[in-house]
Protein backbone atom coordinates (compact mmCIF):
# COMPACT_ATOMS: atom_id res chain seq x y z
CA UNK A 1 0.00 0.00 0.00
CA UNK A 2 1.41 3.83 -0.75
CA UNK A 3 0.02 7.10 0.30
CA UNK A 4 0.47 9.74 -2.22
CA UNK A 5 0.57 13.07 -1.88
CA UNK A 6 1.76 15.75 -4.84
CA UNK A 7 2.25 18.98 -3.81
CA UNK A 8 3.42 21.17 -7.15
CA UNK A 9 6.66 19.11 -8.54
CA UNK A 10 7.03 17.08 -5.61
CA UNK A 11 5.86 13.86 -4.42
CA UNK A 12 6.23 12.00 -1.15
CA UNK A 13 5.70 8.95 -1.20
CA UNK A 14 4.68 6.58 2.31
CA UNK A 15 4.92 2.88 1.80
CA UNK A 16 3.55 0.52 4.44
CA UNK A 17 2.66 -3.02 4.34
CA UNK A 18 0.04 -4.66 2.71
CA UNK A 19 -1.11 -5.65 5.92
CA UNK A 20 -0.86 -2.64 7.96
CA UNK A 21 -3.56 -1.99 10.49
CA UNK A 22 -5.81 0.71 10.03
CA UNK A 23 -4.00 2.52 12.83
CA UNK A 24 -0.59 1.96 11.16
CA UNK A 25 -1.86 3.69 7.89
CA UNK A 26 -3.31 6.98 9.75
CA UNK A 27 0.20 7.18 11.51
CA UNK A 28 1.94 7.06 7.81
CA UNK A 29 -0.91 9.63 7.23
CA UNK A 30 0.00 11.54 9.80
CA UNK A 31 3.67 11.19 8.95
CA UNK A 32 3.53 11.98 5.11
CA UNK A 33 0.76 14.87 6.08
CA UNK A 34 4.17 17.13 8.03
CA UNK A 35 5.90 16.72 4.67
CA UNK A 36 3.45 19.19 4.07
CA UNK A 37 2.44 21.00 7.09
CA UNK A 38 4.14 21.50 10.45
CA UNK A 39 3.32 18.71 13.05
CA UNK A 40 2.06 21.62 15.25
CA UNK A 41 -0.78 22.01 12.29
CA UNK A 42 -1.03 18.74 11.94
CA UNK A 43 -1.58 17.64 15.80
CA UNK A 44 -4.16 20.63 16.16
CA UNK A 45 -6.46 19.33 12.96
CA UNK A 46 -5.85 15.87 14.55
CA UNK A 47 -7.62 17.22 17.78
CA UNK A 48 -10.17 19.31 15.48
CA UNK A 49 -11.21 16.12 13.95
CA UNK A 50 -14.33 13.72 15.56
CA UNK A 51 -13.69 10.27 14.98
CA UNK A 52 -17.10 9.10 15.41
CA UNK A 53 -17.93 11.38 12.13
CA UNK A 54 -14.52 11.50 10.13
CA UNK A 55 -15.37 15.08 9.92
CA UNK A 56 -14.61 18.33 11.69
CA UNK A 57 -15.47 18.79 15.16
CA UNK A 58 -18.68 21.29 16.16
CA UNK A 59 -17.17 24.17 17.90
Amino acid sequence: MEIIIKEGTLTYIKTLDNYSSPEEVLIGAYELITKVFSQELVIRAYKRTDPDTMDIKED
